[in-house]
Formats: structure tokens, C-alpha cells, sequence
């Protein structure tokens, strides 16, 4: 009996690790929606990128940097913005791959967010 006991708790055991899988950080940031380089091959990041000029009456929003990060089991964009006209709540906006908005202005949830990498900065030096 004790053996059957056994060998019932091995083949459960041996069934339940397969469910899982080890997940190395690093590489989840890497492979972002499945692309390796979402600055360039997501539309309408990249046209985020390219729209961050100084910011104008059309937009006041001046886009400082992106960081990729892990929210709820999706990859996600957090947008760091300013300007003087800009961000008046204490946050940034988060979008997901489609560039669907996740969340605006919501420190308590961005705090949620994990593997951060910062994977676009606006060049500063005037070049």
C-alpha cells in the first residue's frame, strides 16, 4: 500500500512540475510582445518616439523616457512624461503592446509593475 501511496505522489508531483515553467526575468524583458526590439517594431511606439519633440500648443506633453516592464502578466510600456503644461497627477501612463491604455496616474498600481528596463530615454546632451 505504501508503494502504490508512493508512486501515486511521484506521478502527481511529476505532473504538477510540468505545468510550470522557470521564467528568467531578463529574457521577458528581451522578448517583449514577442519582438526584440519594440522601439522599433511597434507602430505606435515608435511613433511616440518620433512625435517627442518639445512640447507645442498641440502637445504639451514632452515624452522623457519609456521603461518596459511586467503588469498583470502582460508586458507593458510606461510613458514618462513632462513639460509645463504636462502631467498634473503623480504618475505616468502605461499602455500594453497593442498601445491600449493600461493606466494613468496611479503610483499605487505602477508600483505593481516588475521587471523594469529603461528601453528609450530622450537624448538630453542637445544633439
Amino acid at each position: 500500500m505504501k508503494k502504490i501511496l508512493l508512486v501515486l505522489f511521484l506521478f502527481a508531483t511529476a505532473v504538477a512540475c510540468d505545468q510550470y515553467e522557470a521564467v528568467n526575468p531578463e529574457k521577458a524583458v528581451a522578448d517583449a510582445c514577442g519582438l526584440s526590439d519594440p522601439t522599433q517594431e511597434l507602430a505606435w511606439l515608435r511613433e511616440r518616439i518620433d512625435n517627442s519633440a518639445e512640447p507645442s500648443a498641440d502637445n504639451p506633453c514632452q515624452l522623457g523616457g519609456i521603461t518596459q516592464g511586467t503588469y498583470g502578466g502582460q508586458t507593458v510600456f510606461i510613458m514618462s512624461v513632462g513639460g509645463p503644461l504636462c502631467c498634473p497627477c503623480a504618475g505616468s501612463a502605461v499602455y500594453n503592446c497593442e498601445g491600449e491604455l493600461v493606466m494613468v496616474c496611479n503610483p499605487e498600481e505602477e508600483a505593481k509593475i516588475t521587471n523594469k528596463e529603461v528601453i528609450w530615454k530622450k537624448n538630453t546632451d542637445g544633439e
